[in-house]
């Protein structure tokens, strides 16, 4: 992913805050791709935060695989 940002746009542009999504502003015609990006990272870091709990209360239960997910 860095490769892909640093082609699209030189490495003293790439803004900080959200790097992939606004590298997309830079280029003619493409600019309505930094919402989709936008919106997909949301919805990717919402995932994961509704997934992960599930997952370390099954790890609880399985045993002493991971006794810190334990209730």
């Amino acid at each position: 992913m860095a490769i892909a940002i640093t082609l699209m746009v030189p490495y003293y542009d790439i803004s900080v805050l959200a790097p992939f999504s606004a590298a997309f502003s830079g280029i003619p015609g493409w600019a309505w791709v930094q919402y989709l990006v936008s919106v997909g990272a949301v919805f990717g870091i919402g995932t994961v935060l509704l997934v992960r709990p599930a997952l370390c209360a099954a790890a609880g239960e399985a045993g002493p695989v991971c006794r810190a997910c334990r209730n």
